[in-house]
């Protein structure tokens, strides 16, 4: 699946001359609890990877960084997503679980993510975010990202929180910006070919709509909507 997701949102980043990252491995490789006898590190850890390139983004000094998983895909085209957006008040914008909820909600999905890199609040909700994802690594909890930024969000008082959750930019897959379309929430890490088919159906589908209204994104043997 990342094969073909990389290939659409890296001619996207060549569009409008962004720098492009894929984060493979693992970033918390060998953290274990210390009267832990697994020494074996879970896929499912990879999903830790967005601190290690919010990190990296942070000391290179970027100004902002659109975190995709594996399964997100942009779709417009038009639009430079540094641009698009007024991020002079937030540090986080990303997708509203609940539409009833306001803007500036803890509860938003973490699969696809649009920071701020310059925001005062950034960097301490980076290294937080990081401290709670260790702590469910060494306190054996389940993997997951999403829990540990929620957990974060929820200390901040709504009026303090730099969140811009929207409701139809990052829509899963509807969203008008990016789509996302995410495994079902009860399908483990381990069930790796739970749903794909479907899904992977639906990205390339999406690819090939991409490449007849952008032909040039799509040339040099490097088409998308031809791949497996």
């Amino acid at each position: 699946m990342l094969e073909m997701t990389s290939k659409i949102n890296r001619f996207y980043a060549r569009r409008f001359h962004h720098d492009f990252v894929i984060a493979r491995g693992i970033y918390f490789q060998n953290v274990f609890h210390v009267r832990s006898r697994r020494r074996q590190t879970p896929a499912s850890r990879a999903s830790y990877n967005k601190i290690a390139v919010l990190r990296y983004a942070l000391e290179k000094k970027y100004d902002r960084v659109l975190l995709l998983d594996a399964d997100a895909v942009i779709v417009d085209f038009d639009r430079d997503v540094s641009a698009a957006y007024d991020m002079s008040t937030t540090a986080l914008m990303a997708q509203r679980v609940v539409a009833e909820d306001e803007a500036r909600t803890w509860n938003v999905n973490d699969g696809v993510t649009f920071w701020n890199l310059k925001h005062g609040k950034t960097r301490w909700l980076v290294e937080e975010w990081e401290r709670r994802c260790l702590y469910r690594i060494v306190w054996m909890m389940k993997d997951s990202d999403q829990r540990a930024l929620h957990g974060l969000l929820k200390v901040l008082r709504p009026e303090e929180r730099p969140v811009n959750a929207t409701l139809d930019d990052f829509s899963y897959a509807e969203g008008t910006f990016v789509k996302h379309f995410m495994r079902p929430s009860d399908a483990s890490w381990d069930e790796a070919g739970y749903n794909v088919s479907t899904r992977l159906g639906l990205i390339k589908d999406l690819a090939a709509e991409i490449c007849d209204r952008h032909e040039l994104f799509c040339d040099d043997g490097d088409d998308v909507s031809g791949l497996q």
